[in-house]
């Protein structure tokens, strides 16, 4: 016999002030699984990280959302965030949601905090459904994540709304970052304990890049090396990286040019690791190594000289098994962590959040000088 479902009651005739799950389809409604499935077979956790930071990055930059397919992909994500919200706010009125609470039991919610990668859920010790309450009560109910939703949409889709430092303080929206990417971290430990598999994302981008990059990793690898030289980008690096103890460039909006460095890196990590997925025979291929003179810019093979910085002679002769040893997900995480740790410590910083900078900042010179020595190899100019 079939359970019926309690109604939900209405508070306010007014849209935008009423608690009540519009995202959700009646469906949805009834059997809130299916909106998580939604969500979570189109994005990974990961995915989500990175299309959350990339988005809050449009408080700051001159330019419009560009992650994966751009606008396209920020709408879905959005759409899917949105019912992500939903189905929270279901939860914690505990609107036909007993059954996706089963398995998540506070023994299996301490091992996921612990042995899944999460930005911030590693530190809450409160129960998981205290801590969905708390998160409610921070962003004044449903309708005050879907109004963070609205202002974030706003300057993710129009320049204009671009802050340069003078209408909010320097990480005004980590703490609306914070509270979004706990509630996805939260949510996807429901996901995962109820035993759902995710599928193929169908509107996400692994990496930072759109898909015309990711089919052409050479081509704009060559763009990178052309707007920069390869030293000018090692310099770029390590002024990110004494920003930590300077705060150079924390003054206009949040890092400034620092954040357009950060973009730059997640790109080139995006590109080795496209790279790296691919087989022997790819590289012997010119059509992928072809650019024309156009696009050279400043890079040249006749008279760029091979950088040895970090690696050895015996890494030089190996460059593309290189590509392969690198642990891309990890360096995406870390790098985004830096910058949630420059723009949210306010200058604070303890003796191990430095060794975990030189090290990340070590990896990337190595995988930049990899890339420059791979397209000095194999790169190849239609005159």
């Amino acid at each position: 016999m079939e359970t019926k479902q309690p109604d939900l009651p209405r508070q306010s005739i007014w849209i935008w002030d009423e608690d009540f799950p519009y995202s959700l389809t009646q469906e949805e409604l009834k059997s809130p699984s299916l909106a998580l499935e939604d969500v979570f077979k189109h994005y990974s956790l990961t995915d989500c990280q990175y299309l959350l930071w990339e988005w809050k990055h449009c408080h700051y930059r001159p330019y419009l959302f560009s992650f994966g397919n751009g606008l396209h992909t920020l709408y879905h994500f959005k759409c899917r965030l949105q019912k992500l919200l939903n189905v929270a706010w279901l939860i914690d009125k505990e609107f036909g949601c007993s059954q996706l609470l089963v398995p998540c039991d506070d023994t299996s919610f301490q091992t996921f905090r612990n042995t899944t990668y999460c930005i911030f859920l590693g530190e809450t010790r409160n129960s998981l459904k205290t801590t969905i309450a708390q998160l409610f009560n921070e962003e004044d109910g449903l309708q005050g994540f879907m109004n963070v939703l609205r202002h974030w949409w706003d300057l993710g889709i129009d320049w204009r709304q671009l802050d340069v430092g003078d209408r909010c303080k320097v990480g005004n929206e980590i703490p609306e970052f914070r509270r979004l990417m706990l509630m996805i971290e939260l949510m996807y430990f429901i996901y995962k304990s109820n035993y759902m598999k995710e599928e193929a994302n169908l509107y996400a981008a692994s990496a930072y890049l759109s898909l015309e990059e990711a089919r052409q990793p050479a081509k704009t690898l060559m763009k990178i090396f052309s707007k920069w030289e390869y030293e000018d980008l090692k310099k770029n690096l390590r002024e990110l990286f004494y920003t930590m103890y300077t705060h150079y460039g924390l003054e206009e909006g949040i890092m400034g040019s620092r954040g357009g460095i950060i973009h730059t890196y997640h790109k080139l990590i995006g590109l080795t690791h496209t790279l790296s997925l691919q087989n022997d025979s790819y590289f012997e291929e010119e059509k992928y190594f072809t650019v024309s003179y156009s696009e050279v810019g400043n890079f040249s093979t006749e008279y760029n000289f091979y950088p040895l910085h970090h690696l050895l002679e015996t890494d030089v002769s190996s460059l593309i098994d290189n590509l392969r040893g690198y642990d891309y997900h990890s360096l995406h995480r870390d790098l985004h962590e830096y910058a949630i740790l420059l723009s949210g410590k306010g200058g604070s910083f303890e003796e191990e959040d430095g060794r975990r900078a030189v090290l990340l900042f070590q990896e990337l010179e190595k995988l930049m000088e990899t890339l420059y020595l791979l397209m000095l190899d194999r790169i190849h100019i239609d005159w």
